[in-house]
């Protein structure tokens, strides 16, 4: 009943925020485990090398797919939010975004089939992938279509219905991913990958249809001038911000490709660590997924959404660094998962700075979703161009390194992308200073510090678990002061 209270006395964009995020965060939470189980699979069951190979698939489609899908994502999300009262104008644009992504998903799909060969012989040094590049370009044209198709429902605030989705999603993938790796190896694990997504679009097009009648909407694609031009001032600067980065990102993996057997290999390695990280960001963004609709919505009401936008950078980064400070001092943990053939020096050395880096794509990921609501996108692409040509530019002088070198680029182009556009974040007023000021924040920074440092001087077992004792008192320390801070506060509210 206390609890029932306090949520009745809360402002309504933080009623919306704590409803949605709470479906956010169980149904997405169960189907990440999940994916996550299923990816750990088909690792152990693949060698390392298929796994990289496979890994190479997946990044080939995904570089083409969420380029475009990611950027109808946000754009759906803010503007169906934006005018959820507008039937008219919601009309025009769920036809609008169904119709652009079926039409970006084709070229795409079109453009990758035609194109694989010249992928496999000149950039991946594989031509015996081609078949499966070419099979799984149907991931294209549907994941194009289904970002677009999430969007639209985040910008209804149907955060129930997305659970739902992706929960179903990975349980009627789960068996075919199991049976196909069994099977078939490499080649099932593809057409799994394939059936996996292109199950969603069904289950996404579905819910939207019943929305659309329950809301009596007919979604149109006639008259969508007005629509067209948010291609020029909203999508289109994502897009090539999505596009430089991803494809500096794959080109860098195609070049570790390229080594050969030992490659493969490495990438492997890379891949299954990616697994972890993809978890860490899930965790840590599936909270703040509803920030976008809900700061769009309320973004004209200045208290509302000054405390909505601090929200939206620390809670993602607490999660990020909670997570990431166990992994970085016991990055043997992974063995636990993968097997003996990942239970490399090579691997848990991968895992501390794929791990550290980690942190800095999220507190990037939050930038984005403020610069999603302010229109800032042009200032953004700035930030993804530099980013990608420090990339691409630093992978050249650490080649040598092989996958070593390709983390090292990304850790320390984060870093300069954070530390170079932080400040112009500020003057725009899309951070505001206080949060540089947050105890816990700069608790977690330092820890996390100290236990990339005890891993790098290989301190013994029980060092490291002493620092974990130590950080946990230390955060249970400030817990407990900031409930005793809220509680006296209260306390002199009702005096």
């Amino acid at each position: 009943m206390r609890l029932k209270n306090y949520f009745n006395k809360l402002d309504t964009p933080y009623i919306e925020l704590f409803s949605n995020s709470f479906w956010s965060v169980i149904g997405s939470v169960i189907a990440k485990i999940l994916l996550f189980l299923v990816w750990i699979f088909v690792a152990r069951i693949l060698s390392p090398e298929l796994y990289g190979e496979f890994s190479i698939i997946k990044s080939t489609t995904l570089l083409f797919a969420d380029f475009v899908g990611m950027s109808f994502a946000i754009a759906a999300t803010k503007y169906i939010a934006e005018y959820h009262n507008d039937s008219a104008k919601l009309e025009k644009l769920i036809g609008f975004f169904i119709l652009i992504g079926v039409i970006f998903g084709i070229i795409a799909c079109l453009l990758v089939f035609c194109l694989a060969d010249k992928i496999c012989i000149y950039l991946l040094k594989a031509e015996h992938l081609k078949g499966l590049i070419q099979a799984s370009s149907l991931v294209l044209f549907v994941s194009t279509l289904n970002n677009g198709q999430m969007g639209i429902l985040r910008g209804f605030s149907k955060y129930k219905l997305v659970a739902k989705i992706n929960l179903l999603q990975i349980l009627l993938a789960a068996p075919v991913f199991v049976v196909g790796t069994i099977y078939f190896s490499l080649k099932g694990a593809v057409f799994a990958y394939v059936f996996y997504n292109v199950i969603v679009c069904f289950l996404a097009q579905y819910e939207i249809r019943k929305i659309c009648k329950e809301r009596a909407i007919v979604p149109t694609f006639r008259n969508l001038n007005n629509e067209v031009k948010v291609i020029f001032n909203y999508i289109l600067p994502y897009m090539i911000s999505i596009f430089v980065t991803i494809l500096a990102q794959w080109y860098n993996e195609t070049r570790v490709a390229a080594l050969g057997g030992e490659g493969f290999v490495q990438l492997g390695y890379y891949s299954a660590i990616n697994v972890i990280q993809t978890t860490i960001i899930s965790f840590a963004v599936v909270v703040c997924s509803p920030f976008v609709p809900i700061m769009a919505k309320y973004k004209k009401d200045a208290s509302s959404i000054a405390m909505l936008n601090r929200l939206n950078t620390l809670i993602p980064l607490y999660v990020s660094m909670l997570i990431a400070i166990p992994l970085m001092l016991f990055p043997q943990i992974i063995t636990i998962f993968y097997g003996d053939d990942y239970a490399t020096c090579e691997m848990y050395i991968l895992t501390v700075i794929i791990v550290s880096y980690s942190v800095l794509i999220i507190y990037k990921q939050a930038i984005a979703r403020l610069v999603a609501v302010y229109e800032l996108q042009w200032i953004y692409l700035l930030d993804s161009v530099v980013l990608s040509v420090s990339f691409v530019v630093g992978f050249k002088l650490l080649y040598s390194w092989g996958i070593f070198g390709l983390t090292c680029t990304f850790l320390v182009s984060y870093l300069l992308s954070c530390l170079i556009f932080t400040p112009v974040y500020v003057r725009k007023g899309l951070i505001t200073k206080d949060i540089f000021k947050d105890k816990l924040l700069w608790l977690l920074v330092a820890s996390m510090l100290v236990a990339g440092g005890l891993f790098v001087l290989n301190c013994a077992l029980y060092v490291r678990l002493l620092f974990l004792l130590l950080f946990c008192t230390m955060l249970g320390i400030y817990i407990f002061r900031q409930i005793s801070a809220y509680r006296n506060r209260k306390k002199a509210m009702h005096c």
